[in-house]
Order: C-alpha cells, then sequence, then structure tokens
C-alpha cells in the first residue's frame, strides 16, 4: 500500500503483469484484505480502485498461468472477483480428530541427528 494516489493500484499492476509474462502460478493469500467489496462504506477510495485494478488484471490473465487466491473471509471478497475465477473450492473447518491424526502423522517422532561439518 502507498500513500500516493493510485501508486497501490500501480505496484500491484506491475506485480500481476510480471506473473503473467512469466506463466506463473500465483499465489494471492487473504485476498481478502486488497479485493473487499466496493459495496463496503468503510472502506477508502484507493482500496476500491484497487479491486477494480485486480478485476482488470485478472481478465487478462493469461491461459498458460495459474491464479489462485484465497481467504478465511469470503463474504468480504468483492462478488465480481469471485466470479472471474473458474472454480471456488471451500474448505470446512477440521474436526478436532482429524486435527490430532494430522499432528501425530507428521510430527517427526525423534529429531534428526546433528551434522557437523
Amino acid at each position: 500500500m502507498s500513500s500516493l494516489l493510485g501508486k497501490t493500484g500501480n505496484n500491484m499492476r506491475a506485480a500481476l503483469d510480471h506473473a503473467k509474462a512469466n506463466d506463473a502460478v500465483l499465489l494471492l493469500d487473504e485476498i481478502d484484505a486488497i479485493a473487499k467489496r466496493r459495496s463496503d462504506v468503510s472502506d477508502i477510495g484507493e482500496l476500491k480502485r484497487l479491486v477494480t485494478v485486480i478485476l482488470q488484471e485478472v481478465d487478462q490473465w493469461p491461459a498458460t498461468g495459474l491464479l489462485l487466491a484465497a481467504t478465511n473471509h469470503p463474504e468480504l471478497v468483492d462478488p465480481a472477483l469471485w466470479r472471474r475465477f473458474e472454480v471456488v473450492v471451500q474448505f470446512g473447518q477440521s474436526e478436532p480428530a482429524a486435527v490430532a491424526a494430522a499432528v501425530r502423522r507428521f510430527r517427526p517422532t525423534t529429531s534428526p541427528p546433528l551434522r557437523r561439518g
């Protein structure tokens, strides 16, 4: 984010243009921070302009790249952005037993030996 009017959008456009030019896999984590609903009256104008930039860039995303977005708050994201994604996958909250099983499975049982050298 920049304090200069329009600079944030230019920064975002440059980053997305770089990813598009390099057939990248780009993950926009916490997309709700930069693509909030434009109807949100508490948002400032710069953030609303940023949503417009993101929408334009997603419209121009090449078929050779992959664009992913993640959020814990899908209700905050502008609906126009959701419509631009081919697939929206929602993950529910994990059951405590599943979390415990994953911790047991992936936690190392012993520490690896120290290597000197």
